[in-house]
């Protein structure tokens, strides 16, 4: 017999995709100021988030800080409906989900979807990081303080901490991921990815060192802590709401 008082796969997709798509409303113009951040470090460049802040302000008016909302959205309520909402049934080894983690532990994400590389292996190390880490320091506060897992100052730290780790294991794929795309614009993205990301990773350090991995971190965490707050806390409220209407209605 199934456990009513657990939220649906349905509801963990709305859920989800809810939380997603209001946390990336509320931290687009950060994701604005690190893109263009590290495209200026690309080619030589050393201003500040602030100065790059002020110039895309002063260039483009405030309303360029709000660039890619709409598609950003769309893509929080699918992308990360999807992503939140299976990470639950797929973690517990259910179904069809925990075949694919398996293939995926066994043949690499790669394995998947050949030829979307960058994209593929940040969103498994986002989710991974992200998720997983937000649980898990949710646990270890709630048997050391003996706090809810539910209660918001539980939630407040945990999530903080999973920004930081989110934000530090998601920047070398970022960096890669920027500056692909800026080559695409020259007809050049292929020799950027060329060997793959790995290969380009290991190009980044033997010419900036390990610190040009990080490039554009500080404005990555303006985006990604607040982000990571809003999304996990958001979908925790939303799911177990969701799930309590259902419950209501029975």
């Amino acid at each position: 017999m199934s456990d009513d008082s657990q939220p649906t796969v349905s509801e963990r997709i709305l859920g989800g995709g809810g939380a997603a798509s209001i946390a990336v409303a509320c931290t687009n113009p950060f994701d604005v100021v690190k893109v263009r951040l590290q495209l200026e470090r690309q080619r030589g460049g050393s201003s500040g988030a602030l100065p790059v802040l002020r110039n895309i302000v002063a260039a483009e008016g405030p309303g360029s800080l709000t660039k890619g909302t709409g598609f950003a959205m769309l893509r929080g309520l699918t992308y990360g409906g999807l992503r939140l909402g299976m990470y639950e049934p797929a973690s517990s080894g259910a179904g069809g989900a925990a075949s694919l983690l398996q293939g995926v532990r066994r043949d690499g994400v790669r394995s998947l979807w050949t030829g979307t590389a960058p994209s593929m292996q940040r969103s498994a190390v986002l989710t991974a990081s992200q998720l997983a880490t937000y649980d898990q320091i949710k646990q270890l506060l709630a048997r050391h303080t003996g706090a809810s897992p539910a209660a918001l100052p539980t939630m407040l730290t945990a999530s903080m901490l999973a920004g930081l780790v989110t934000t530090t294991t998601t920047s070398p794929f970022d960096v890669v991921k920027t500056r692909a795309m800026a080559a695409a614009s020259g007809g050049q993205a292929g020799g950027v990815l060329q060997g793959g990301t790995s290969a380009a990773m290991a190009a980044i350090v033997r010419s900036e060192g390990f610190a040009g991995l990080l490039r554009g971190w500080l404005p990555n965490y303006l985006r990604q802590g607040p982000q990571t707050l809003l999304l996990l806390i958001l979908n925790d409220r939303l799911t177990s709401g969701l799930t309590e209407r259902r419950r209501a209605a029975l």
